[in-house]
């Protein structure tokens, strides 16, 4: 089972512990190599820019889009601050209707976005005004 691994990994980035996230990060890569831009997501909160991309230009490669690479996608262009890359990235996701997007409303990860308006716009496409 992947999940709890790539929800812990989520946790500990999100709440700072980026070299522990690594750790759980690399072992859901592990069990779901189909997985998300996990690593991408990991190199550009430790500001390592070009690495990031790198990464995620190799994850795009391995995985196209399908699944819920687009998720990580848009949190690696998130983090980075290219919020023109990451809603698009975040639009694809959430026309995929993965079960994830329920938690994108949540997810600290995609904090850079909140202050951008078209934030509020896709909450309200998706159902989640006021």
């Amino acid at each position: 089972m992947t999940y709890p691994y790539g929800w812990l990994c989520s946790s500990y980035l999100a709440s700072g512990r980026i070299e522990e996230g690594m750790e759980v990060c690399e072992e859901a890569t592990r069990r779901d190599p189909n997985g998300d831009a996990r690593m991408a997501i990991v190199l550009a909160l430790r500001g390592e820019r070009e690495a990031a991309l790198l990464e995620l230009e190799e994850a795009l490669a391995d995985h196209g889009d399908r699944g819920p690479i687009n998720s990580g996608v848009a949190v690696v262009y998130a983090v980075l601050g290219d919020l023109d890359k990451a809603f698009p990235r975040l639009r694809r996701y959430l026309a995929q209707h993965r079960i994830g997007a329920l938690w994108i409303r949540a997810d600290p990860l995609l904090d850079p976005l909140r202050a951008d308006p078209r934030w509020e716009e896709i909450m309200g496409e998706i159902g989640f005004e006021g």
